[in-house]
């Protein structure tokens, strides 16, 4: 039976001298004087990590509007039978904007059916 006025039995890290949870310190600058945030880290690193994340994920703009022409998609999409998602994953893009440049260069999309049989074969999808 849990005393509910008592933090300690609500939460185990509350009673002892732990700095968190699961940890005694930062782990990446080792101060138990920042409060912790959360993952490990304390609030300034936390921030530092999130931003670094944030960073490494942006892509640069424009470069894949110039990289799929006409003869781009023709060639991949319509010879080499690839799907939006790996022209997407070539062009740094999102499937969105390849299947937009589709529709702008007025090439024929493939009907549901043929996408999932091309999948199947080429064991995307079970």
């Amino acid at each position: 039976m849990t005393d509910e006025n008592n933090p300690s039995e609500i939460v185990p890290h509350i009673g002892s001298n732990r700095w968190s949870r699961n940890f005694d310190s930062c782990q990446v600058c080792g101060t138990t004087d920042i409060a912790h945030a959360g993952k490990g880290f304390c609030r300034s690193c936390y921030n530092l990590q999130n931003e670094q994340k944030q960073r490494s994920h942006q892509r640069l703009r424009g470069i894949a509007g110039k990289a799929i022409t006409k003869e781009f998609l023709q060639t991949e999409y319509l010879e080499n039978n690839k799907s939006l998602s790996d022209i997407a994953k070539v062009c740094n893009c999102t499937r969105q904007f390849v299947h937009k440049k589709i529709r702008e260069f007025k090439i024929e999309s493939r009907d549901k059916s043929s996408a999932r049989r091309l999948a199947i074969s080429s064991q995307k999808i079970k």
